[in-house]
């Protein structure tokens, strides 16, 4: 698609985050269907009387079907030309701690999508993961799961082998004999490896106690640390833990 000379592409995309610019514009950074990971400026949608696009798009983890300009190889940043609400998610945004878990959620992706390119594969779990966080009313495991599925997807799946031992290193990403720095508890570790093996509606409905579920939390979270280049921790996980423990 090209207006005006300037080359533009429809996506669907989700939003991670947006930074005020200016006195009247946003950065948004989101991550598409069509082109991965992208940073967008979105000029003047924070006037008053701004027409078609509204600040309320870009709240994180957004769902939207955009028209955005795509000039590969340029310096300059992007822009959204359009935007409109795919699917309304009103629980994530309007519960108390599915919202919490929103935050987190949007921290996680943006610290670890990099890739500036097509991943249908992933976007559409992504979608899945907000799906699920709308439609479920009981949701402890499910950061856990989200954290593991999306490992996999980035490559960095956990060695689920016992073969050298029963606790699990975060930092060797392996379940060994001996304890160090970093290992599980023996409870935490064992629980891990059982869910290695599930599929996601498996694991979400998994029975764990509030220690076990905040250490494998915490211990994931690590393992993300120490596996992915660039990850930065998540600000809201110490909020999280306190409403998941």
């Amino acid at each position: 698609m090209s207006l005006t000379g300037t080359p533009y592409i429809q996506s669907s995309l989700v939003v991670l985050s947006s930074v005020r610019y200016g006195e009247t514009s946003l950065i948004v950074k989101a991550y598409t269907r069509e082109l991965g990971i992208q940073s967008y400026l979105v000029r003047g949608v924070l006037k008053p009387k701004k027409s078609g696009l509204r600040s309320a798009y870009f709240q994180p983890l957004s769902f939207l079907d955009a028209v955005v300009t795509h000039k590969p190889n340029s310096d300059r940043l992007e822009t959204i030309k359009e935007a409109r609400p795919l699917q309304a998610f009103s629980q994530i945004h309007s519960d108390v701690v599915k919202s919490s878990t929103v935050l987190f959620l949007a921290e996680l992706f943006s610290a670890s999508l990099i890739e500036q390119q097509q991943d249908y594969d992933l976007f559409d779990f992504i979608i899945g993961c907000l799906e699920v966080l709308e439609s479920e009313k009981s949701f402890p495991n499910y950061l856990i799961v989200v954290l593991l599925v999306l490992s996999k997807h980035l490559g960095i799946y956990p060695d689920s082998s016992l073969s050298n031992g029963t606790l699990f290193d975060p930092a060797t990403g392996q379940f060994q004999s001996e304890t160090s720095r970093y290992s599980l508890s023996a409870v935490a570790s064992m629980t891990l490896n059982e869910i290695l093996g599930m599929n996601f509606d498996e694991t979400m409905k998994t029975t764990m106690d509030k220690k076990t579920r905040g250490e494998l939390l915490e211990g994931l979270v690590r393992y993300y640390d120490f596996h992915l280049a660039g990850f930065r921790r998540p600000k809201s996980l110490e909020v999280i833990r306190g409403l998941f423990e």
